[in-house]
């Protein structure tokens, strides 16, 4: 990440930029496609751009969580987006299911969905 955090690597090049820096002692007969971990990647292959429109959507997400808390005076609508949003991150830390077709599918869909309930209020 400290070589590619400027630019980025691009994406989609993770695999290519793995072989190049993977340690002697990690060279094994399995297929290196996709880092475990989806911040990771993100990082470099989409440097700080990338980052930082991830930093920007996560203040959004707390933002939006936070009105729904604050306006409708309870805590179980947060309470759900905030699980999906600790769930989704623990996952992405292991594993790479932001990476997966589903999951994007799934994680565009909550977003709308969440933009949907903060938009019901205002």
């Amino acid at each position: 990440m400290s070589n590619f955090w400027l630019l980025g690597a691009g994406f989609g090049t993770f695999e290519d930029v793995y072989h190049i820096y993977e340690p002697t002692a990690l060279l094994i007969p399995h297929y290196v496609n996709q880092a475990h971990n989806d911040l990771a990647q993100l990082v470099i292959e989409g440097g700080l751009p990338a980052t930082i429109l991830l930093l920007l959507l996560m203040a959004w997400i707390l933002s939006a969580v936070r009105a729904l808390i604050i306006r409708r005076g309870t805590l179980i609508l947060g309470i759900f987006w905030m699980t999906v949003v600790i769930v989704l991150a623990a996952a992405s830390l292991v594993d790479y299911p932001l990476r997966t077709p589903i999951f994007q599918v799934l994680g565009v869909w909550l977003v709308v969905l969440l933009a949907e309930d903060r938009r019901v209020l205002e």
